[in-house]
């Protein structure tokens, strides 16, 4: 990952030192404070609006370039860890997220004929398209069935 740096740089305030807590296992800093309902985590000043984590603090440490997006390479969107955020396009980032996304979280592959569609509204009013895996909701719909029948 990019940036060598600690919880305890110098350069990093206060108020995100306290808020974040380091995880052995993959290096990734976990976000203690608020979570967006993307799942990203946030920092609320008053009066103000609040604002992504991983963009404030790769900004205290590197310029923010404009029209580029803050990419979590460790794929973890609660994650805070410079080391572990990098600028890049937004085409950039869609193409590596696809690139993750091809597998569920049980290992089925999400090819065309896999994949469920469906569109959800996000919070802030927007919507977005997500994937869900046949297979598991074909799964799940067996379980479903073979409780109901015992409890039948």
């Amino acid at each position: 990952m990019r940036h060598a740096i600690h919880s305890d740089d110098p350069r990093l305030p206060a108020w995100f030192v306290e808020r974040v807590i380091p995880e052995p296992n993959s290096g990734c800093w976990l976000w203690l404070g608020s979570i967006n309902g993307d799942g990203y985590a946030t920092y609320g000043r008053p009066r103000g609006e609040p604002k992504t984590v991983h963009r404030l603090v790769l900004g205290i440490l590197e310029p923010l370039i404009p029209g580029l997006t803050v990419d979590h390479l460790c794929v973890t969107q609660i994650c805070v860890n410079p080391g572990h955020l990098e600028q890049v396009t937004a085409a950039v980032n869609t193409h590596r997220r696809q690139l993750r996304n091809n597998v569920c979280h049980l290992g089925h592959p999400l090819t065309d004929d896999n994949v469920m569609r469906k569109v959800r509204t996000t919070r802030s009013g927007g919507s977005r398209i997500e994937r869900a895996c046949l297979a598991c909701h074909a799964e799940r719909n067996r379980a479903y069935r073979a409780m109901k029948a015992v409890v039948s």
